[in-house]
């Protein structure tokens, strides 16, 4: 009987070891990206992050389930992973890309943070840091294009209360519409708001 539980007992040290390497081993994570999102959730903006790793794997995107990625967000995260490799001329294939989003959601959808989740793919890709004082809001076309998204006075007073110094929005939503002062105005130069147009002027101003 002795003889019996010491084998059961080698076999579990046994196990947890071996399962313990395996945590390990797909947990060495080769770097870390950071990058803030901004959405709205019936009438208010609220600040998130999206968190980018690298982990040795075979390619695949692992997506963060809780909260829940609606389907225009995971086309968008395709869009942004295609982007991002031509622009930086850098592939993933050797490694398992995991995107874990932090948003008090139940569901995460839409494609506004497009542009921001391509900057932050480029970041890791490239091995460098993110400027964590901006905030990027835009959806992101196949050519790296930035473009228009809705609810902008809503997301930048969400930057604006959550301390951000600066807010990156399209081309033509610095400015409200048919109005003639800008959003910078109306918030009394408590933020600093800027266009861009593409992934090339936003990596410029965000990526270190």
């Amino acid at each position: 009987m002795k003889t019996f539980w010491m084998i059961i007992l080698a076999v579990g040290i046994l196990s947890g070891y071996m399962l313990s390497q395996q945590y390990i081993s797909a947990d060495r994570r080769d770097n870390s990206i950071i990058i803030p999102i901004v959405a709205v959730n019936g009438d208010n903006g609220t600040i998130g992050n999206v968190t980018f790793s690298l982990v040795p794997g075979s390619g695949r995107v692992l997506l963060d389930s809780n909260p829940m990625i609606d389907t225009d967000m995971q086309n968008t995260i395709i869009i942004s992973i295609a982007y991002a490799q031509q622009y930086s001329n850098r592939t993933f294939k050797d490694k398992d890309l995991i995107m874990d989003f932090d948003m008090p959601h139940e569901i995460i959808g839409g494609i506004s943070s497009g542009a921001a989740i391509t900057i932050g793919i480029i970041a890791l890709l490239e091995g460098k840091r993110i400027n964590g004082s901006i905030v990027l809001t835009g959806t992101i076309g196949p050519d790296g294009s930035i473009r228009r998204v809705g609810e902008i006075r809503e997301k930048t007073l969400a930057v604006r209360n959550a301390g951000f110094n600066m807010f990156l929005v399209p081309s033509g939503q610095s400015r409200f519409r048919n109005q003639t002062y800008t959003l910078q105005e109306y918030f009394n130069n408590t933020i600093e708001v800027r266009e861009v147009s593409h992934i090339e002027q936003a990596a410029k101003i965000i990526i270190e």
